[in-house]
């Protein structure tokens, strides 16, 4: 009997819980991590998409509203309400002289990212833009 619970005294059952609950928080900031790079990232390109879709609108229409509700559109599945989205056209105004067949319309959208990692930061906010150009082909003249 006395082997029997010298050798359970000998066991070292324990060890595993203790490097478990060491290395499970940096595994689940890595993790953490990860993840919200991947929604950058993801956002990066819906970004993207969104200025080329308002730019090939804008070299075909030469609208603003209708600039306006592509890039909408676009980040619908990030920005629902459109608080965290910037949206800038140059030139800015329909009948600009800038703004006639030919010419370069610039279309850029900012979008403002919320990146929290919990105990690191207390929610850095991190500016993803993008800006296309398109020739403008639209042509009131017809």
């Amino acid at each position: 009997m006395a082997k029997i619970i010298k050798k359970m005294l000998q066991k070292q059952s324990g060890q595993a819980l203790v490097e478990f609950a060491v290395v499970i928080p940096i595994f689940l900031l890595i993790i953490i991590g990860i993840i919200g790079v991947g929604y950058m990232l993801v956002a990066e390109q819906v970004v993207t998409y969104a200025a080329r879709e308002g730019a090939r609108i804008g070299a075909q229409t030469n609208k603003n509203d209708q600039i306006n509700g592509a890039i909408e559109a676009a980040m619908k599945a990030f920005d629902n309400n459109y608080s965290r989205t910037t949206i800038m056209i140059s030139p800015a105004e329909e009948t600009s002289p800038d703004r006639v067949r030919g010419k370069t319309l610039s279309v850029s959208v900012a979008y403002t990212v919320p990146f929290t990692i919990p105990l690191i930061n207390n929610g850095e906010i991190i500016k993803v833009n993008a800006e296309s150009l398109a020739r403008i082909e639209y042509d009131d003249s017809f």
